[in-house]
């Protein structure tokens, strides 16, 4: 819209909250993220009344994402608040970011990260048609997929902080995810094997490209965060975590009516289209289910907006 400024598209959010005798306007990336800050607003303030906010006018009809939102911190207040993905910035303890305590974050990389909370894989794979009896262990899973990327991952952080264009979040997102076909033709402890030794030889590759690596110094800043080696499954790139996540749950539903000698083979050709309608139907549970309610980053994000609120 051709002359609308983002003090027009301010002004109109505020003319909301006093027309629609709201507490608030809250502002998030876009459509998809509504039903989770709708669920963290509810939870910590549930005596407020507020709106959530995906569209906007400002720069154009329809404009949507982090970069959008936080246009508006300037202007957030008690009654204009914004919410975003953290993606890496609360790692790197963005001043921009960190601004004002009325953006609130998620603390994980992104919304889709707690769509895979093992609570949430659990639940989508019996709904899926996973058998109880064969109950596969996702919590234990993600603590060691997260301690055999940590290294990597350690080292993407750093390469974003120097924006050094070495190993940034954007490879480091599609590097931890282990290829399709090695999920499909091993046992799990197999791939997970060669996971580790490609974690390894990258690692072995990149350490000497970072000139500023203190690895010691790394770790417990991280630590201090809350990025431990044990949950780094959070704090990966969650569009990429969360495509891995779909085919992992979709093979662990189809495995569980497998014999333990018919798990040992590669998906063939005749089984792949019934393979695929699962990885369909895990697709849809998991961006729609609410177990992301799960685990301590939501309390934290609570915690945040209760404080901010001034809420008991």
């Amino acid at each position: 819209m051709k002359g609308f400024s983002i003090k027009d598209e301010v002004r109109r959010l505020k003319d909301e909250v006093f027309f629609l005798r709201l507490d608030a306007a809250v502002r998030v990336e876009g459509e998809e993220d509504k039903p989770f800050w709708e669920a963290a607003f509810k939870t910590a303030v549930p005596q407020h009344k507020i709106r959530i906010f995906a569209e906007s006018n400002y720069p154009t009809v329809g404009s949507t994402g982090k970069s959008n939102v936080l246009e508006f911190r300037s202007f957030a207040d008690n009654e204009l608040l914004l919410c975003v993905d953290a993606d890496y910035d609360y790692l790197l303890q963005s001043k921009a970011f960190l601004s004002t305590p009325y953006i609130f974050h998620t603390y994980a990389f992104s919304i889709e990260n707690f769509f895979c909370n093992p609570a949430a894989l659990w639940a989508i794979y019996l709904a899926a048609g996973g058998k109880a009896d064969e109950a596969f262990d996702f919590e234990g899973f993600m603590k060691e997929y997260s301690r055999i990327i940590h290294p990597l991952f350690l080292l993407s952080v750093v390469s974003e902080k120097e924006n050094d264009g070495v190993f940034g979040l954007k490879k480091c997102g599609s590097a931890v995810c282990p290829p399709f076909d090695w999920m499909a033709e091993m046992p799990v402890e197999d791939w997970l094997e060669k996971v580790r030794q490609r974690i390894a030889a990258q690692v072995s590759e990149i350490q000497p490209k970072l000139k500023n690596l203190n690895s010691e110094t790394w770790e417990k800043q991280l630590s201090d965060l809350g990025a431990t080696p044990e949950n780094t499954c959070w704090f990966v790139r969650g569009h990429n975590w969360m495509a891995f996540m779909e085919q992992f749950v979709a093979l662990s539903v189809f495995r569980s009516s497998q014999s333990t000698e018919e798990r040992k083979n590669r998906i063939s050709e005749g089984e792949l289209a019934l393979f695929t309608e699962t990885v369909e139907k895990v697709k849809a549970l998991l961006r729609s289910h609410s177990h992301y309610a799960d685990g301590s980053f939501f309390e934290k994000i609570l915690g945040d907006i209760r404080g901010t609120l001034n809420a008991p």
